[in-house]
């Protein structure tokens, strides 16, 4: 495990195991019943989280010199 979060009722783990180029995450009921496991793009340390079933994360833009907000639909 490399960090988690809570949101609401649910926990998301970051595990260790790529694919490619994404990331696994675990997400579990406040049970610790798995509800759901996902490979999603790398994103650093502190700059994503979930909310809603969805999964943001900032991605740097090297053109623009700024942070972009991007959104990931997990259903």
């Amino acid at each position: 495990m490399q960090d988690f979060l809570v949101v609401g009722d649910k926990l998301y783990i970051w595990t260790y195991r790529t694919e490619e180029d994404q990331e696994e995450y675990i997400n579990l009921d406040t049970k610790g019943n798995l509800l759901k496991t996902v490979f999603l793009l790398e994103a650093p340390p502190g700059s994503w989280t979930f909310y809603g079933n969805k999964f943001y994360y900032l991605k740097d833009s090297d053109e623009k010199e700024e942070c972009e907000l991007h959104c990931i639909d997990l259903q």
